[in-house]
């Protein structure tokens, strides 16, 4: 979740709302790259809410070879990389 708009945060925090009401024991895992605050406080109200700030340093550059379309898939390489790293594997991407 890497949002600002206010549409787009609302989303994010439906999802962590609605998330948390049909499985509260869920143990969620929020990727993101800019801070997002609204999303964090609202997430703060859930117990097993984590985020994990992304960076370049996590990018695969063995599968893009630098060369990537658009910005946001180098973050999404970044994302499977975390996941893979923490042993993931059940999971709403």
């Amino acid at each position: 979740m890497n949002y600002k708009k206010p549409n787009e945060v609302i989303m994010c925090k439906a999802w962590i709302y609605f998330a948390k009401r049909f499985n509260p024991k869920a143990s969620i895992t929020i990727f993101y790259r800019d801070p997002m605050p609204d999303i964090v406080q609202f997430a703060s109200k859930y117990k097993n809410v984590q985020f994990i700030r992304l960076s370049k340093q996590d990018m695969r550059a063995d599968l893009s070879r630098g060369f990537v379309d658009h910005p946001v898939q180098e973050f999404q390489l970044a994302v499977w990389k975390q996941i893979e790293k923490r042993g993931i594997h059940k999971f709403i991407y």
